[in-house]
């Protein structure tokens, strides 16, 4: 009994040595895509297929952009080999099963070939990530229709259409392309666009005929820094439309109150006192634009009144602004809101300091 037993655990032993020094390989008539797997082993077989991977790593995808031609290599876009199981199954083939089976299996592979997919992916955040930076920069905003006023005559500009780029519809359309029936070579893919359109149309802006308000106030030129800000405010107000149910800032269409935005320095009040401001001089411009829109009954959302008495208008006709360094959040602003069904243009210019609006009506 005991001898028997030894010989048992010495052959048992014996079988497994001769296991760990043969490998299972493939049978023949086995692929992956147009890859012929035959008599390797699962290491081989990972081996090949990443190589073939390897290739498909220097395809490029071409995006065209109206006239616009962009390539990128799928290696940037993260492309992978997806079905990693391929080798593992293959190399399974035929070693399972009762011999009736199996002779069946190999038999079937020997006759028909047994092909796998290769199933690719690419790595969507790269994908989008570059679609966004280089595909994306195609965008064209729309342009909005323009009027401006000369010697007394009106001259309309007419809109334009704009492109956005449909980053998840082109997105889409690569990875369809890449999808299961991709033959491994380049692609090329239209980038999806839509029309971005405009709000207004230049139709909207022919009814601008009738002056609605108007104010002049005066300024001396010789206060140079006070001059360069109330003129530069002028400026930045003049030819602004402001459409039915639409409410401005006064103090965002002014801009930047700072010296490289042009705007200069010069006495100006603060609190009950006076101190040296940059844009000292826009509340003139300020004020006038209010009193123009008082008599033009235009809706004032808000407004403030200076802390002291100034002498360019009337007592409480004026109007201050005052926002720091962040102009687009001002403590104090103007506000004006067109409450009628038609748009309303501010025609500004300086060295008088005239302020008129205009309405357009159905006449």
């Amino acid at each position: 009994m005991k001898l028997a037993l030894l010989g048992g655990v010495l052959f048992f032993g014996a079988q497994n040595v001769y296991a760990a020094q043969t490998q299972q390989t493939i049978p023949n008539g086995v692929y992956a895509g147009d890859i012929e797997l035959s008599v390797m082993t699962e290491e081989e077989a990972t081996e090949a297929i990443n190589e073939y991977i390897d290739t498909l790593k220097k395809k490029k995808v071409t995006f065209t952009t109206d006239t616009n031609k962009d390539k990128v290599a799928l290696k940037k876009l993260g492309i992978s080999w997806k079905n990693k199981d391929i080798a593992s199954d293959a190399v399974e083939l035929g070693y399972h099963g009762n011999l009736i089976f199996r002779f069946k299996e190999l038999s079937d592979i020997k006759k028909d070939k047994k092909v796998y997919d290769i199933e690719t992916s690419i790595d969507e955040a790269k994908l989008e990530k570059y679609v966004k930076k280089t595909i994306q920069a195609y965008d064209k905003k729309p342009v909005e229709p323009k009027i401006t006023r000369t010697n007394g005559k009106f001259k309309i500009t007419k809109e334009k259409n704009g492109v956005t780029v449909n980053v998840d519809e082109t997105i889409q359309a690569v990875q369809n392309a890449l999808g299961k029936d991709w033959n491994g070579e380049d692609v090329k893919v239209e980038t999806v666009c839509e029309i971005a359109k405009p709000e207004h149309t230049s139709e909207s802006l022919k009814v601008i005929k009738d002056e609605l308000g108007t104010c002049t106030t005066t300024y001396s030129s010789g206060q140079r820094g006070r001059t360069q800000s109330l003129e530069l405010s002028a400026k930045r107000l003049d030819g602004t439309i402001i459409y039915p149910g639409e409410t401005v800032s006064v103090s965002e269409l002014m801009g930047p109150r700072t010296k490289e935005g042009g705007y200069g320095s010069a006495i100006g009040y603060y609190g009950n006192s006076t101190s040296d401001t940059i844009g000292a001089g826009i509340c003139q411009t300020a004020s006038t634009l209010y009193d123009a829109a008082l008599y033009a009954e235009l809706g004032i959302a808000e407004r403030h009144n200076h802390s002291m008495i100034v002498h360019y208008v009337k007592y409480s006709m004026d109007s201050t602004i005052y926002a720091g360094s962040d102009y687009k959040n001002p403590s104090k602003d103007l506000k004006l809101k067109n409450e009628s069904e038609y748009p309303v243009y501010i025609d500004s210019w300086w060295k008088m300091s005239i302020h008129d609006l205009w309405k357009g009506n159905k006449t």
